[in-house]
């Protein structure tokens, strides 16, 4: 079986991007595998580095795209941390050669893939995903009844393309206003494919959110979120593919005592780079990243608060992390 696998990243995250294509190479190495990857601010240095890690795995073969190669800018879609990266796998057709591919199995850089992903290549709906951990109240507020995380897809190509999926997308953004939309990617994908979308056991895309201990039972209270704790147990003892996202900014790649999957990551990165250097946290989120008390306490308490409530506090935050620092 050969899979044919999506990447999009800047420079900044090729070590992530590697962490989760050697993961991925070492759990599947009955499987050959094609990566494409759409970068943007890459050096040289950048280039060689992946070519070095890449070729010592026999399975794999892989492409660079330049995202500059296509202006998505056209369809006004917001950027995602100062970039278009992030928007790049709603048009991947611009860039990869799609003849001779069945399925396209996007991931975000901050995946590992821990299991086989046989069972997932075999899905057949256009646009395969696993939802998003998403509040019930958030989601009736917006008019949507599901929500739809788009760190994990799977695209089956031919149906794809014969539904001319990305020419609605592109149409959905130029009859919408999408200005404020706060994950262009996927909100885009929810508000403008949600009745093309093939739902995803949470395995393919299970968060630290999962591995809260005891916390875990309290974050996926029985109608609070979109599934709740007796829904999931099956996917929590069987991961297949783990994604890093969230977490108050206490990442797996900063140094901290409170991510449940440190190990996970750590697993792989050092087969990346073994000098690595996770980064230093300050303020509130080193706090967050020593003591769990209070990183579970910031999980749980804004899923009890005015929505409005939540929103001023974190734009508070924001700017007293941009704020310059006095001498």
């Amino acid at each position: 079986m050969t899979i044919n696998v999506l990447y999009t990243i800047n420079g900044k995250y090729k070590n992530l991007m590697l962490a989760s294509c050697i993961s991925m190479l070492i759990n599947n190495s009955d499987k050959a595998f094609n990566i494409h990857i759409i970068v943007s601010d890459f050096t040289k240095f950048d280039y060689d580095f992946c070519e070095n890690v890449l070729k010592d795995y026999k399975n794999v073969t892989w492409k660079f795209y330049q995202l500059e190669s296509f202006d998505i800018r056209k369809y006004g879609i917001p950027d995602w941390r100062e970039s278009q990266i992030a928007n790049a796998r709603l048009f991947f057709q611009e860039y990869i050669d799609l003849s001779g591919i069945d399925k396209l199995l996007y991931l975000d850089a901050d995946t590992i893939v821990a299991g086989d992903l046989t069972d997932l290549i075999n899905y057949n709906g256009i646009l395969n995903a696993s939802l998003d951990i998403s509040l019930k109240r958030r989601l009736e507020k917006n008019g949507l009844s599901q929500y739809f995380n788009s760190g994990v897809l799977l695209f089956d190509i031919q149906k794809w393309v014969s539904e001319d999926l990305e020419k609605q997308i592109a149409d959905f953004c130029f009859l919408h206003d999408i200005s404020r939309f706060r994950l262009p990617d996927q909100d885009v994908l929810n508000y403008g494919l949600t009745e093309y979308i093939t739902k995803l056991p949470f395995r393919y895309n299970i968060n630290p959110y999962a591995f809260l201990g005891k916390t875990t039972k309290f974050y996926f209270k029985e109608g609070k979120r979109v599934m709740a704790y007796k829904d999931i147990t099956s996917d929590i003892e069987n991961p297949i593919i783990y994604h890093l996202y969230g977490f108050s900014k206490v990442k797996p790649w900063t140094v901290n005592k409170t991510n449940p999957l440190n190990n996970v990551f750590d697993e792989y990165i050092k087969l990346v780079d073994k000098s690595f250097k996770k980064e230093e946290l300050k303020g509130l989120w080193k706090l967050l990243a020593e003591y769990e008390i209070l990183m579970y306490a910031a999980l749980i308490i804004p899923d009890y608060l005015p929505e409005e409530l939540v929103y001023k506090i974190k734009e508070q935050l924001n700017l007293l992390k941009k704020a310059p620092k006095s001498n």
